[in-house]
């Protein structure tokens, strides 16, 4: 069983705790219901054990409490009067894995493999291309160009949205000249209006990547298709900024070129676009460290139109689960190197760290946080996690070590810091190198994160001990923090600190061997890792006895959960093919807690050796790629079982 859960509040002044009391409630059963289209299952086997859920005695729970329904896999689909979800819907589409699943608006855009669907899309007799399609959530309908547009494979954000017009990376593909240059091998950018169907270009060939926002694209122009040197550093070989505004089809040269594809490497929002320039290609030093081996932050700010170069050799951060070329909020952070800037940024005496910095986009001005990591955050607070030994081996928690990673929160706007002295779990092979991302779970005012009590030096759910991982939830605000016993996130992927979260609801997990000891799920062992929910306003934690696949991480929509089921960690089939070979689409109704089992496998590929999920949420439906061989049948009408087929889960 789970321990009792509880709550505690906290000033800055203040450490006192909740006298921990369980709630009695009556055991409700719940039906787990099986949405896929799969031939009947058999029944699973329910577990021994009673589920039983505790919430704490507080202020709070003066408040009439709804006690959830326990959940189950156990038993079989519920009538259809109990179906309060709707079913995925099956697009019958080949989607082309090369080509990420983006979902912004009321849209999901992805592209169709013709040879897996059969179709030759643009008409030029073969059936190598990937074809450009797009999902009306309102409509519920696919939807296409008025003449099929062939899109640029590549991992790294080949479209994006910017209102009803989608941008995107087209080849020429032997039938068109995009840019004018005589010939029809080169890229282009494509801008779709979704409204009329109308597809126009821009007027230079691309490289790959695209960033929307503020009716404009960001995008970078390749000088050898191009046939010029468009950042003055006499030859034709780089890939240099550009941004489209829309409206009057203004394309403005920044002059500075980027390093690779655009994944993390550029962000746009309302106020400006965020990117990262490369010294070496521009044969220039932008950081004026007397060398040009770095990468550079700078923004192009829309009200004036004008470049700023913030001096830092750094990386912008972007989090897995969402666009990676979005720009969430008026201050972007990114990491700053010491080493690269052959500076003393933090003032510890040393140059070897890496420091959490912020462009205001709005002004074009600069804030520094300390050493670590600063994610993002609202649209006033900056979220820093501090590495301790990095930040002039500084005791930030006074435990009498510096080895921790602590939560520390910073008012964008006057500099002052409410120093949490909570450690966080840290993944000691990837911190504090900048190459690793934290996630983040910020939502309005509050942001969810997991924390350790040994280097916290706190028994922070009053179990008496310091031996435990809780959930907290922060109001930075006012400074102070919910503790909430039982969740973890490092146990659910391996890049996750700050956990997912909405207005109402965290979603975390629980590591079944975490003492004590207790086999959620029935499967015989306490090895799995089991995705929770916790109700943020009452403590209540709810188990959904789902066994993740860690590789990727969950998703949290408003209303719904999102988790991919691992069936051998799981320990019994959940799509009636009698392996345990799939990973397994399922969601969680907020709050009634209602598990649905969608039986379709969610296909999980390698990019560069990360694991990657075909999905894509967006404000109305998630989207997400279903493995026919693992399904058993043809999903698509294309005689095979050999495709990863396009389906979609409207809210």
């Amino acid at each position: 069983m789970l321990r009792s859960t509880h709550v505690k509040t906290r000033s800055k002044d203040s450490r006192s705790r909740a006298t921990r009391t369980p709630l009695s409630h009556p055991r409700l059963q719940s039906r787990s219901v099986d949405l896929s289209s799969s031939p009947p299952r058999a029944t699973l086997q329910p577990p021994a054990r009673p589920r039983i859920r505790r919430a704490p005695r507080t202020a709070l729970l003066a408040l009439v409490l709804v006690v959830l329904p326990i959940l189950s896999l156990s038993l079989p689909p519920a009538s259809p009067s109990t179906l309060a979800a709707p079913s995925p819907r099956n697009l019958e589409l080949a989607i082309d894995q090369d080509v990420i699943l983006h979902g912004d608006g009321n849209y999901t855009v992805f592209g169709v493999n013709e040879s897996q669907q059969g179709v030759d899309y643009n008409g030029d007799g073969d059936l190598y291309d990937a074809a450009i399609h797009a999902y009306d959530g309102l409509a519920r309908q696919v939807i296409s160009p008025d003449r099929h547009q062939v899109l640029s494979r590549n991992h790294n954000d080949s479209t994006c949205l910017v209102g009803n017009v989608v941008a995107f990376i087209a080849l020429e593909d032997g039938n068109q000249d995009i840019n004018g240059d005589g010939d029809q091998d080169d890229r282009g950018l494509a801008l779709w209006d979704l409204t009329t169907g109308d597809v126009t270009f821009g007027p230079k060939a691309t490289a790959m990547g695209v960033a929307c926002g503020a009716g404009r694209v960001g995008y970078r122009v390749d000088e050898k298709d191009q046939n010029q040197d468009l950042n003055g550093d006499g030859d034709q070989l780089d890939d240099v900024w550009h941004v489209y505004r829309l409206s009057n089809g203004n394309n403005h040269n920044l002059e500075v070129s980027s390093f690779a594809v655009i994944r993390a490497t550029a962000r746009m929002n309302g106020f400006g676009f965020v990117f990262e320039a490369n010294e070496d290609t521009d044969g220039k030093d932008h950081n004026k460290d007397g060398d040009q081996d770095d990468l550079v932050i700078m923004m192009y700010r829309f009200s004036n139109g004008l470049t700023y170069n913030s001096g830092l050799a750094g990386t912008l951060q972007y989090d897995e689960r969402f666009s990676l070329v979005k720009a969430y909020g008026r201050f972007q952070p990114f990491r700053a190197d010491e080493a690269a800037q052959s500076a003393d940024l933090n003032a510890d005496g040393d140059q070897d760290d890496i420091i959490g910095f912020a462009f205001d986009t709005r002004f074009g001005s600069l804030k520094q946080g300390l050493a670590g990591d600063m994610i993002r955050s609202s649209s006033r607070w900056l979220t820093l996690v501090v590495d301790e030994s990095a930040q002039g081996a500084t005791d930030f928690n006074s435990d009498g070590d510096t080895n921790d990673h602590i939560l520390v929160f910073q008012n964008a706007f006057n500099g002052l810091r409410w120093n949490t002295e909570h450690a966080l779990v840290a993944s000691s092979y990837a911190i504090p190198y900048w190459q690793t991302d934290w996630s983040t779970g910020f939502h309005g005012r509050k942001v969810t994160a997991t924390v350790y009590e040994s280097p916290t030096d706190q028994d922070l759910n009053g179990d008496g001990d310091m031996s435990d991982r809780v959930i907290v939830t922060y109001d930075p605000a006012n400074n102070t923090d919910f503790v909430t016993d039982g969740l973890s996130s490092n146990y659910c992927y391996q890049e996750e600190s700050v956990l997912p979260v909405n207005a109402d609801t965290a979603f975390g997990c629980r590591n079944e061997n975490f003492a004590p000891a207790t086999d959620f799920n029935g499967d015989g062992d306490t090895s799995d890792s089991i995705a929770q929910l916790v109700d943020l306003g009452t403590g209540l934690v709810t188990s959904t006895d789902l066994a993740l696949d860690t590789s990727d991480p969950m998703r949290l929509s408003t209303g719904l959960a999102f988790v991919v089921v691992d069936e051998y960690a799981h320990g019994s089939s959940l799509n009636a093919d009698t392996d345990l070979f799939d990973d397994i689409l399922h969601f969680v109704s907020i709050p009634s807690g209602t598990v649905y089992n969608t039986g379709l496998d969610v296909q999980t590929r390698s990019v560069s050796g990360t694991p990657y999920t075909v999905w894509s949420q967006n404000a109305i439906e998630l989207a997400f790629g279903v493995n026919e061989f693992a399904h058993g049948r043809d999903l698509n009408g294309d005689g095979d079982m050999g495709d990863i087929v396009l389906h979609v889960l409207d809210f």
